[in-house]
């Protein structure tokens, strides 16, 4: 069951892009001078590709004895294509979302859960102690010494992960099960995100490199950039409202098992 909901997260953001892909890059192809309606070009373009297609596959001589063949490959072979984009985009998306994420935690435990946290971690001290007073001690960034970011970034990650062992080591199954639940919705939220600023490199790639440029003057920058920059903020700002839930949460948990132990 894990490995189809894995495939199934993948399979969303992966085909979300690719999807995202055609859309715009349909719009990028309609004639600013066509006269058949938004339907009728987008029909239009879509036969065009098509035919351009079919003139391509058509080429090899044995194309018709090896029709059913090609078909099913090629089905496969997107398949493949959407779990990978969706896999590359869950590896590639804490590159663009850690940075504002590790802002609110670090606010978060040095302001708002200060006095129970410190505690926590003081009983873990071989563990955590060191980790914790330098991440919430030292800035996140210095433009002097572009190391402190990566210091601070791995910090963040051995006190998230323990965070995360002491609920599954602590916590009853029904609330890890939901606790699991919103993470999976908080990585499917980044690896959207990801899609999208994707997204607009390949438009802006598709737009310089061929005629969509041309033949779409007046629409290149909305279609482009006006709207998936739209879309990327809209997104990553869902992204991170998630992820202020998902820590919310787990701190939560966190505080009570620690008062239940402590009682």
């Amino acid at each position: 069951m894990k490995g189809i909901t894995r495939f199934a997260e993948y399979s969303i953001s992966g085909g979300l892009l690719w999807l995202n892909v055609v859309v715009f890059a349909t719009l990028l192809s309609i004639p600013p001078e066509s006269s058949l309606g938004l339907i009728g070009s987008i029909l239009d373009v879509w036969g065009d590709w098509v035919t351009v297609l079919e003139s391509h596959l058509r080429q090899s001589s044995n194309f018709d004895a090896f029709k059913n063949t090609i078909n099913t490959l090629a089905a496969s072979l997107f398949v493949l294509l959407v779990f990978c984009t969706g896999l590359a985009l869950d590896l590639l998306s804490p590159l663009f979302c850690s940075q504002l994420e590790i802002l609110f935690f670090r606010n978060n435990i040095k302001v708002k859960e200060e006095k129970w946290f410190s505690t926590l971690v003081k009983k873990h001290e071989k563990y955590l102690h060191d980790d914790y007073n330098s991440f919430v001690s030292e800035p996140l960034i210095k433009i002097s010494d572009p190391g402190v970011w990566r210091a601070q970034k791995k910090r963040f990650n051995r006190i998230n992960s323990f965070i995360m062992a002491y609920l599954f080591v602590n916590s009853d199954n029904v609330y890890l099960t939901q606790l699991t639940d919103k993470i999976r919705i908080w990585y499917t939220c980044r690896a959207i995100t990801t899609s999208l600023l994707a997204l607009c490199v390949l438009l802006n790639f598709l737009s310089v490199s061929n005629s969509f440029a041309v033949a779409n003057a007046t629409n290149t920058f909305i279609y482009t950039l006006l709207i998936p920059s739209i879309l990327v903020i809209i997104s990553f700002s869902i992204t991170i409202g998630t992820f202020c839930r998902v820590s919310n949460s787990m701190l939560a948990l966190a505080y009570h098992i620690d008062k239940n132990q402590s009682s």
